[in-house]
């Protein structure tokens, strides 16, 4: 009662556009455009109610290259 699981996904770049939402397609670009590392991601909490929440974790690309 009361565990947490989290497990690593993968998501597709369709499958990203379609997380981020038609609305949010300039910052989707944004995001997509390899300046950014994104990392998806699901978590369980399994108890008397199962909660699964998911997001994506967003930090600037530090090995730009430069």
């Amino acid at each position: 009662m009361g565990n947490i699981e989290e497990m690593d996904v993968c998501l597709s770049l369709r499958e990203y556009r379609e997380f981020f939402g038609s609305d949010a397609s300039r910052r989707a670009t944004q995001l997509l455009s390899g300046t950014f590392v994104l990392e998806p991601w699901v978590r369980v909490r399994m108890g008397d109610d199962w909660m699964v929440t998911a997001g994506i974790e967003v930090t600037r690309d530090e090995d730009d290259g430069a």
